[in-house]
């Protein structure tokens, strides 16, 4: 409503001058009185004043309103941008925190797994060596059996050889005799025990 009252006066103000041309005209015509156009145009400057008075103030108003709202926004844009610049910060700062921490807690794992395989190492040597003795042990037992094994057999061989290189048939003879002399008298007492 306010701007159709804004056009309707500046229509007429501009009809006024428009009029007032025509007027110029005809008063030149006539000689016209220059009074007479400084008030024409004293009308034109007050309505157009009026005009500028009543419509510029609120557009500059709402334009100000807007400028200072997006101020307001900014600030609070910047604001929040500041406060996230300030946790990437913190959290950067944390993070080379987290990372010396990690790299020493790897390096303690690593010193303890090495200690674990060492210890490891070491029991898997002392297994081995403990088997390796029982294996040497057993091996020597085993050998002393045989050995003593063939010097038994050693020893029956040459004592057959002996006694072969000894016997005669005679004696091989008396040997028989003597043989089942001791049978007969075993035999005796057997029979006197039953």
């Amino acid at each position: 409503m306010k701007r159709g009252l804004g056009c309707f006066v500046l229509l007429m103000a501009l009809t006024g001058f428009a009029s007032a041309e025509e007027t110029k005209e005809a008063a030149e015509e006539k000689n016209p009185s220059l009074g007479l156009l400084w008030a024409n145009f004293a009308i034109l400057a007050v309505g157009l004043g009026y005009l500028v008075r009543k419509n510029v103030p609120p557009l500059l108003q709402a334009r100000s309103e807007e400028i200072q709202k997006a101020m307001r926004e900014s600030a609070q844009l910047k604001a929040e941008s500041d406060a996230r610049l300030a946790e990437i910060e913190r959290r950067l700062s944390g993070i080379g925190k987290s990372i010396e921490k990690m790299r020493v807690e790897l390096i303690t794992e690593m010193n303890a797994e090495g200690s674990r395989l060492r210890e490891d190492t070491e029991r898997q040597v002392q297994r081995v060596h403990d088997q390796a003795r029982q294996e040497i042990q057993f091996m020597t037992k085993t050998a002393r059996l045989e050995l003593k094994s063939f010097s038994a057999q050693l020893a029956i061989d040459m004592a057959s050889q002996r006694i072969k290189s000894r016997m005669t048939h005679d004696t091989q003879h008396q040997m028989v005799k003597a043989f089942i002399g001791d049978l007969g008298r075993d035999g005796e007492r057997g029979l006197t025990i039953q």
